[in-house]
């Protein structure tokens, strides 16, 4: 999961709903505000000059893929590595919105006690398709 750095999950406003890092030796921190106002700040400007939808950014050796639920308005958002590919971060992204989506719908607006417990059943959740990608990976490796 060297790729995989992170799994963010904010509103229209960029205001974070949800976010997961994936801390590996040597991996470096980001601050999910900055980055969290800067993808709505570009898609505000693809909105403005009529480009669509912002769903791939290179920063640095970081890429950054986002995806918009149209029902719920949330922008997922997926930070890599420069190894990750575009097609498969595409893929874990809606592997990840699907899942948001089953286990959230209809109860964003819950207490906080069982809003935390849905979030710790979606981090769960994540931690199976990332354990899904790795275990892909190593196959295709293998060959």
């Amino acid at each position: 999961m060297d790729d995989i750095k992170a799994v963010y999950i904010i509103d229209d406003d960029g205001d974070p709903f949800f976010q997961e890092e994936i801390y590996n030796q040597g991996s470096e921190e980001i601050n999910h505000a900055i980055l969290s106002n800067i993808i709505v700040a570009l898609q505000n400007l693809a909105s403005e000059i009529g480009s669509g939808d912002v769903q791939k950014i290179v920063i640095g050796k970081n890429q950054v893929f986002t995806l918009k639920d149209s029902v719920s308005n949330y922008r997922f958002i997926l930070r890599g590595s420069e190894k990750l590919k575009e097609k498969r971060a595409k893929a874990i992204l809606t592997q990840i919105m699907n899942c948001f989506v089953n286990i959230f719908t209809g109860n964003f607006y819950k207490d906080k006690k069982v809003l935390a417990s849905l979030k710790s059943k979606f981090s769960s959740e994540l931690d199976k398709i990332f354990n899904d990608y790795d275990n892909a990976s190593d196959f295709l490796l293998s060959l």
